[in-house]
């Protein structure tokens, strides 16, 4: 995936094992954790409110394969895109 952990070190000015080790003490989680749970979020609203395709979706929620998506939101929610996507009734936004 593009934009993780690391870069999110740069951006605090931290390393990432300072990143890391500060955002466990005030989260009790980790940033690849909530990275993850925070892209897998925005997909799924995206899925829900939008046309755009599987592929638009995976990349702008910064997914580097199309199918690395599938398998979170399949992990998550045992629905693959297209299946969710039916299940919320595809919002009319069209984000293009």
């Amino acid at each position: 995936e593009t934009g993780g952990v690391a870069a999110m070190g740069r951006a605090a000015g931290l390393s990432r094992r300072t990143l890391e080790r500060r955002f466990l003490a005030a989260t009790g989680g980790t940033p690849a954790a909530a990275l993850r749970r925070a892209r897998l979020e925005a997909a799924r609203a995206m899925l829900a409110e939008t046309t755009l395709s599987v592929a638009e979706v995976a990349e702008r929620c910064g997914y580097r394969e199309t199918q690395r998506l599938g398998e979170a939101l399949r992990a998550e929610t045992g629905m693959g895109p297209r299946e969710w996507r039916a299940a919320r009734g595809a919002g009319a936004a069209v984000l293009r």
